[in-house]
């Protein structure tokens, strides 16, 4: 569900049951990450082979991937790959690190 713009630690905790913050532990303990962080490394991933795969607009890609504002998308996107998703798409392929961060 990370293309849901909505989705939070809140709602993924009701939905499996189980309170925030002990999701919210489950995750630092096990990824070293908050689930915000964790959320967004998963969604730049999926921008970044959305830019690479397709001729979708960064408008598009960043609907497509949850985010709920090109500027958010923008901001998240350059804090993970240290580039803006323009200068992602006209790297060369070898050069690009699909890993996102």
């Amino acid at each position: 569900n990370y293309q849901d713009a909505q989705l939070s630690l809140s709602s993924v905790s009701q939905a499996i049951h189980t309170s925030a913050s002990y999701l919210s532990r489950l995750f630092r303990g096990n990824l070293e990450m908050g689930f915000v962080d964790y959320l967004n490394s998963y969604r730049i991933q999926q921008a970044c082979q959305l830019l690479r795969e397709t001729e979708l607009t960064a408008k598009d890609v960043a609907a497509q991937c949850g985010f709920n504002s090109q500027q958010n998308f923008f901001r998240v996107f350059k804090k993970w790959t240290h580039v803006t998703p323009k200068q992602y798409r006209e790297e060369p392929v070898s050069s690009q690190d699909a890993s996102a961060g």
